[in-house]
């Protein structure tokens, strides 16, 4: 029988692999020899094991202390309670995991570890736990708080343990360059108190701030700035790399991309969905908004949002539909998901989760399924997502149809407003760039995608320049927000990068030396995407979405210009840490909410069975 106790009545230790030569007595004091493993074959049922990374107690101690029932990584329990797998020295070296061990409370531990930190697997210290001196409220180093933890953003997790991503109750993060609304601090601070930012400032931190710190990281040749925000992707599309090499548009969806969408399993969705949020992430991406086309089951959409909750990311999910063409649904079966949807996912995971109503194209799309979609996403607050304008083409066939071009029509249905986002935008005429602008509609720009595809340039220094004249005559603005569509049609979800190419696509096009100015570029991935997407912005009082760029790199060393050097040479590999929602998802260029190797490993079969599944060389 197993049993279960309250995790209060447990203390953590945490061990390394041990010698393969370790000899292991089982509950009935049997010697268990494993051949290739460190573990033993039987376990006692009376406790927790959970796989974690190593730390360096001398293996021979962990006789001293009771093993007990496997448990995941999330702390579900695993499909063999009573036993563990032996895993040999050299798998336990490529994953980077300990084991962490909960033992009954008692007075004392086991010898050897008396200088461990214990916790409960969700990385609270267990009550009554014992504490190194330097953690129980001793004296630190000078200007460092009794019990607060002192760590270089770059360096203090170079072996963290994957785990659920945790709230920082109270976390200051000083010494770095910030970012801010209206200027560039060369040295400053930010404190992070109950998943919110708390405090902002230029210099060093009150001592009060630091005092009230229960962890600290040193942010020396760190950038702060808000989080990216990625308005346009499609994450399922993490299997299709690749594909879109010397195919337009039309031919590389039909010959490709709608076949695989097509053959996709729920499992496949996850994983690929997964993927994709890593890779965003490793981006600067802290919120995404996800244009997700799949077959339309509620298990295909509802595993991109239990994907989302689970890593701890800010998602805004777009439900595409089309409700004419090949793989067509009917309005009532669209109308009905939606509402499902709402009422489940909208606001879900805290507010992190909100869902929108994600039209396709003009094109498939019926005038009153448009209209009843639009209504609906309204009632909940929501906003309409949709593709417009990638092509001369597309806007042929809206303009066969019904005598208009896409944006003069959902004009005329009633669609346009601050709710309503323009994805791509390519070929607009100053007619519709007007009636987007009078609604104070979004345009969202993905810059990548519209050169591999051959799809033309956006406007963006237009619509720019119209959004500064509409900010000085009072009016309401256009928003011009940046993406980097799907993986299929960019290979990519770098953010840095996709600010880069907005940059130099503009000025190549327009031959003026001023368009496009770092920060301009930068306000497009922050404070237009945080509109489109209603996420937070660095300021006192919003949900602490941010991230730490590393500027101690060749490529971006000596820095004179520190927008131009996140515009012009900053990468998706400089990411260093990113905080969502109040919780370090990555630090120290290490994702810590997912085992990665792992899940690359499994998505490399994974998409290779997905394209012989779709008949797909």
């Amino acid at each position: 029988m197993v049993r279960d106790y309250p995790a209060a009545r447990f203390r953590c230790a945490e061990l390394p692999l041990v010698s393969p030569r370790a000899v292991y007595r089982d509950g009935n004091r049997r010697q268990i020899q494993p051949r290739h493993g460190v573990f033993p074959h039987r376990l006692r049922s009376d406790h927790r094991v959970v796989l974690r990374r190593q730390q360096a107690v001398h293996g021979r101690r962990a006789d001293a202390v009771d093993m007990g029932r496997c448990v995941c990584r999330d702390h579900r329990p695993a499909l063999r309670p009573a036993a563990l797998r032996p895993i040999c020295a050299a798998q336990h070296r490529r994953l980077g995991c300990h084991v962490r061990l909960l033992v009954p409370q008692r007075r004392g531990c086991p010898a050897g570890l008396r200088h461990t930190v214990w916790r409960c697997p969700d990385g609270r210290p267990a009550h009554g736990a014992l504490r190194h001196p330097r953690r129980s409220g001793e004296p630190g180093r000078p200007g460092q708080p009794a019990g607060a933890r002192i760590e270089r953003a770059g360096l203090s997790a170079a072996h963290p343990p994957a785990r659920p991503a945790r709230e920082l109750m109270a976390l200051l993060i000083r010494n770095a360059t910030l970012v801010l609304a209206d200027r560039v601090a060369p040295a400053g601070y930010v404190l992070i108190a109950n998943k919110r930012v708390a405090a902002i400032g230029e210099g060093a931190p009150p001592d009060a701030l630091v005092a009230s710190a229960q962890r600290i990281l040193d942010g020396t040749h760190r950038v702060l700035l808000a989080g990216l925000v990625n308005a346009h992707t499609h994450l399922e599309q993490t299997f299709m790399r690749g594909y879109s090499a010397g195919r337009a548009l039309l031919d590389w969806l039909k010959r490709y991309i709608w076949k695989l969408q097509g053959a996709m399993t729920p499992e496949d969705v996850r994983l690929a969905v997964t993927l994709g949020l890593v890779e965003a992430m490793r981006g600067g991406a802290t919120t995404i908004i996800d244009h997700h086309k799949v077959p339309f089951s509620k298990r295909h959409t509802d595993v991109v949002l239990e994907a989302a909750e689970r890593l701890g990311a800010r998602l805004v999910l777009a439900r595409a539909w089309a409700d004419r063409g090949a793989d067509a649904e009917s309005p009532d079966a669209i109308l009905a998901d939606l509402r499902r949807l709402f009422d489940e996912w909208h606001g879900a995971a805290e507010g992190r989760i909100r869902i929108a109503n994600g039209p396709l194209v003009p094109w498939r799309c019926s005038a009153e399924t448009l209209q009843r979609t639009t209504e609906l996403a309204r009632r909940y607050g929501a906003i309409t997502h949709c593709h417009m304008n990638e092509t001369r083409a597309e806007v042929a066939m809206t303009l066969e149809e019904t005598g208009l071009r896409p944006v003069e029509w959902f004009a005329a249905l009633g669609l346009l407003g601050a709710d309503f986002h323009a994805v791509h935008g390519v070929w607009l005429s100053d007619q519709e760039i007007a009636l987007l602008a009078q609604h104070g509609a979004t345009v969202t720009h993905c810059p990548a995608a519209n050169m591999i595809l051959a799809s033309g340039v956006a406007p963006i220094w237009k619509l720019l320049t119209m959004k500064c004249a509409q900010e000085r005559l009072g009016q309401p603005t256009l928003n011009v927000a940046l993406g980097t569509d799907g993986p299929a049609s960019n290979d990519g979800q770098d953010m840095l990068e996709m600010m880069r190419l907005a940059a130099y696509l503009q000025r190549v096009t327009t031959l003026d030396e001023r368009a496009m100015p770092p920060r301009q570029v930068i306000e497009m991935a922050t404070v237009a995407g945080a509109r489109a997407a209603a996420s937070p912005l660095l300021r006192p009082g919003d949900p602490a979405d941010l991230i730490l760029l590393d500027f101690d790199a060749a490529h971006i060393q000596p820095v004179n210009d520190v927008l131009a050097a996140i515009v012009y040479n900053a990468r998706g590999s400089d990411v260093d840490t990113l905080i969502v929602d109040g919780r370090l998802l990555i630090q120290g260029k290490r994702v810590l909410v997912v085992d990665e190797p792992a899940l690359i490993a499994e998505c490399r079969d994974r998409a290779r069975h997905l394209a012989r599944r779709a008949g797909i060389e």
